[in-house]
């Protein structure tokens, strides 16, 4: 039900899968199979991605796509620090 509400509230936009122009490109620095994700990361034109893959989201591909790759871990503990320092 939580996640239901915090849904409805940030009205999430659901874009259409990448086409193949869109990914190709990608394939040279990621897996063929993780190339469409990087491509609707980057088409959608967020700054962060949150993926358990650590093994093929890289550092590397971080600094090529200027995406912010993070674990959702990760991602949890920024939000927690960010929460405690404005508490403070």
């Amino acid at each position: 039900e939580t996640f239901r509400l915090i849904i409805s509230k940030i009205s999430p936009e659901i874009l259409p899968q990448p086409s193949f122009n869109e990914f190709k490109q990608w394939i040279n620095i990621i897996e063929a199979k993780d190339a469409p994700i990087l491509a609707a990361a980057i088409t959608a034109k967020v700054t962060r991605l949150l993926t358990l893959n650590t093994k093929d989201f890289t550092p590397n591909v971080s600094n090529l796509s200027n995406l912010r790759l993070q674990t959702p871990g990760q991602f949890v503990q920024e939000v927690r620090n960010l929460i405690v320092q404005g508490i403070e």
